[in-house]
Order: C-alpha cells, then sequence, then structure tokens
C-alpha cells in the first residue's frame, strides 16, 4: 500500500459533532493539557476579526455564539484519516476576547473534558435526621465519591458535609 504523498496536519475541530473548517482556519494557538489528577482542558486562542461565510466585509467572529458557545460540545482531532486521532472531547467552558493594541483581535475558547461535570458538584451538603447508614449511602451514590456502604446503625440528629469529610453531634 503506498502512503499519501500530502497530508493534513493541523487541527480539526467538531462543534456539537459537525466539523467547523473555520475554526481550523483561524487557530493561532491550540493548549491541550492532562493533569495528574485526569482533567483533560483545551485553550484555543482564535483570529477574532475577518471574513465569515464568504462575505467581503470584515466583522468579529465567535463572539455572537453561533459557533462556540458555552456548554457546546467540542472535539479535536489531529493528523491525516487513516491515522487520526481524537485528542481531546469535553464541554466549552468558558470564552475570553483580547483586543489589545498593535495586535490582531483574539477569542479565547476554554473547554474542559467529562470530569468538569464532576468538579462542578456542589461541595457541601446538610444531613438532618438521619441514620450514619443513610447518610453514608447517599454520599455513596454521589458519583464523585465511592464509598462501600456499611451497616453502622446509629441515629445522628444533625451532620453537615463539606469537602468529602463529615462532622456529626
Amino acid at each position: 500500500m503506498t502512503e499519501a504523498l500530502l497530508t493534513y496536519a493541523g487541527p480539526v475541530f467538531e462543534i456539537d459533532d459537525d466539523v467547523k473548517a473555520d475554526l481550523a482556519r483561524d487557530i493561532v494557538r491550540l493548549e491541550i493539557e492532562e493533569t495528574t489528577a485526569g482533567l483533560k482542558t483545551l485553550t484555543a486562542y482564535l483570529v477574532a476579526q475577518g471574513r465569515a461565510n464568504g462575505s467581503g466585509d470584515q466583522e468579529q467572529l465567535y463572539l455572537d455564539g453561533s459557533v462556540v458557545d458555552f456548554g457546546k460540545k467540542i472535539s479535536v482531532v489531529l493528523g491525516a484519516t487513516p491515522a487520526a486521532h481524537k485528542v481531546f472531547s469535553g464541554w466549552i467552558s468558558g470564552l475570553e476576547a483580547n483586543f489589545q493594541e498593535g495586535k490582531d483581535p483574539e477569542v479565547v475558547v476554554f473547554a474542559e473534558d467529562k470530569l468538569m461535570k464532576l468538579r462542578m458538584t456542589r461541595r457541601m451538603k446538610t444531613y438532618e435526621n438521619m441514620s450514619d447508614a443513610d447518610i453514608a449511602s447517599a454520599i455513596a451514590a454521589t458519583p464523585a465519591d465511592t464509598l462501600r456502604r456499611a451497616d453502622f446503625g446509629s441515629f445522628i440528629q444533625y451532620s453537615a458535609r463539606m469537602n468529602r469529610m463529615i462532622a456529626a453531634r
């Protein structure tokens, strides 16, 4: 089998499972980072001014929510078709516009992978008139905590949970 002489090495962006070629055209810098905790983040710097959809006039791009907007799914694929790899899949969590004198305007897109949903969960909860077994079951039912259910049995009048710690009185 012969290899292709020409391949496209740039990123391919998908927004809500639709390929958006304009994002690849306007990308200035792309950063994808994975922390030791497993959270993967994307930061994409895009040119914020240009011609949209073949129009002749210059206009601001990506700030109207039609292409990138909060909560939309974003994926990035690198490499040519036979060896393409999806390097990021997540949701847009932030947008930033940079207008500095002497520089081209930029839109910065911030996105996080599915662990963002766990990070955004409520971290404090109060339990009233529940047994410690009921509290342990309630905590174990949340995806952020993986506790084995135990049969403790004693009744607690008031309990508060803060950052995975339980204080009872």
